[in-house]
């Protein structure tokens, strides 16, 4: 590099790779000395990169500008720089080929820290006109404000309520579907809303740890026959906007953005349909405002409820096993998931466990393994294309929040579900579908609820169909409940036409 300030980006991360963070910061705030022996080991680290050739032979020459050149000619294959480099890319027409990664570990046990180029704005301790500056400081906090700002510069937003860049959803494989954006209660929710304005409106809600783009294959079949297809993405995915602290998220909040979603867009004889925690949350929006709901379709998915002072204990129990079970890796999970989801006869201490392990795993995640999850517990192999969809709503592990700390949220609600069981679902009048997957085993208990506390519901079984059926039987899950909107038959889908 020409210009010392790139050049101190390496040594930011060379020592924070070798040294770590505190010893670093000590450095930059002089309580350390450039003097101390420690700091040679990064300078020898530094010295092997180099004479191993892995830079560019005139790398001192050139400004970050110009090294950008042998990136598009394909002459350089990594760049450390700041994500303004990003704007380059999209006129070389370079952004489905780029992907980011961190600065590699060097040595076990120490973190895994940042180092990134902010700009920040002040006002000048002399300036004549400080009440205003303090309201300009103020609007351009707006997360709606900040996120222009930095979209037009073509960086990223420090505002905590993080939003993933643009650039992570172009070109995405099968999902061509226009954005539209709602402002609830200060977040900005991202939906579809795809055919005529005036049909009979369909409510997709996805759940955990997918988004909008689970639906792909569905909304063309709804399009094609004439419907409003409505698929939100909840607060924390897919486009929507995202808490950088978990402790920000609650299953209540959750329901109370959908609702006024739903109310907003003034949606009326819809057709609800939940899986996963979509279910969760639309079945209670549907108990909520039953008048705008015509029909129910519910596939993998339950509203877990509880009585009295057993709702109470219950909720105590998972949290105690959540803390019990401590930091769970993504490869004993695994191992749990396997005992559990792969046998016919998996008893239901089996399924307790790997239910604990699952919600104390995702909750004390710091970068969840979103494609991970979704192989693994719907045992299914996504394409290149659609693992990049997947990931794409997560530049890095604090976008995640949302889904680490949904499954923790689970039993939070358990009296006030029990509620509207009883006062709403036990005397539904209205057609009610139960269309669960023949292969599902993560939510095939809360099936009972539907079956036993329902009047005469609709049941059908998805054949060969696990736990996302979204991803497996699509278009033919999307013409059932066409069929089933429209007063016809629908029977069991058999396995030999998946």
């Amino acid at each position: 590099t020409r210009y010392l300030w790139t050049a101190a980006g390496w040594f930011d991360y060379m020592n924070m790779r070798v040294n770590g963070y505190d010893f670093h910061m000590d450095l930059m705030n002089g309580e350390a000395s450039y003097e101390d022996p420690r700091l040679d080991d990064v300078f020898d680290k530094w010295a092997e990169l180099l004479n191993a050739g892995y830079f560019l032979e005139d790398h001192a020459a050139l400004s970050w500008q110009e090294a950008i050149t042998p990136m598009i000619n394909g002459e350089a294959a990594m760049y450390l720089m700041g994500n303004f480099m990003v704007p380059f890319f999209e006129d070389a027409g370079m952004v489905d080929k780029v992907d980011y990664f961190q600065f590699p570990k060097i040595y076990e046990g120490i973190g895994m820290a940042e180092d990134a180029p902010t700009d920040t704005f002040h006002i000048p301790s002399g300036a004549k006109n400080k009440e205003d500056a303090r309201k300009f400081l103020a609007f351009l906090a707006n997360p709606d404000e900040a996120l222009k700002l930095a979209s037009g510069n073509g960086v990223l937003t420090p505002n905590g309520n993080a939003k993933a860049p643009e650039d992570r959803f172009q070109n995405l494989e099968g999902y061509t579907f226009e954005a539209n954006y709602m402002m609830i209660d200060g977040l900005r929710i991202h939906y579809l809303d795809e055919g005529p304005k005036d049909a009979e409106p369909i409510v997709l809600f996805h759940g955990e740890p997918t988004w909008s783009y689970l639906f792909r294959k569905m909304i063309p079949v709804f399009k094609e026959a004439g419907y409003r297809v409505v698929v939100p993405d909840m607060v924390g995915f897919g486009k929507s906007d995202k808490f950088e602290s978990k402790y920000d998220y609650s299953y209540e909040h959750h329901i109370e953005v959908m609702k006024e979603l739903v109310e907003r867009l003034d949606l009326k004889n819809a057709t609800h349909f939940g899986q996963d925690w979509g279910g969760l949350v639309g079945l209670r929006v549907v108990a909520e405002m039953p008048d705008r709901f015509q029909q129910v379709i519910v596939s993998n998915t339950g509203m877990v409820a509880g009585k009295g002072a057993a709702a109470w204990i219950t909720r105590r129990m998972v949290e105690l096993a959540v803390w019990w079970n401590g930091p769970i890796t993504f490869e004993e999970l695994k191992t749990a998931a396997k005992d559990a989801l792969n046998s016919e006869n998996s008893s239901t201490s089996d399924g307790v466990s790997m239910f604990t392990k699952w919600i104390a795993h995702s909750y004390y995640s710091e970068d969840m393994d979103i494609v991970g999850i979704i192989e693994t517990f719907g045992r299914l192999e996504l394409s290149d294309g659609e693992k990049r969809a997947y990931e794409a709503p997560y530049p890095s592990g604090k976008y995640k929040a949302g889904a680490h700390v949904w499954p923790y949220l689970i039993p939070t609600q358990l009296k006030e579900n029990e509620k509207y069981w009883q006062e709403v679902y036990e005397k539904w009048d209205k057609p009610f579908l139960v269309a669960f997957g023949g292969e599902e085993r993560i939510t095939i208990r809360m099936k009972d609820d539907f079956v036993n506390r329902i009047p005469n519901p609709t049941i059908i079984t998805l054949g060969g169909a696990g736990h996302f059926v979204q991803e497996e039987v699509g278009p033919e899950l999307a013409q059932i409940i066409i069929d089933f909107i429209e007063g016809k038959e629908v029977n069991d889908l058999l396995a030999s036409q998946n």
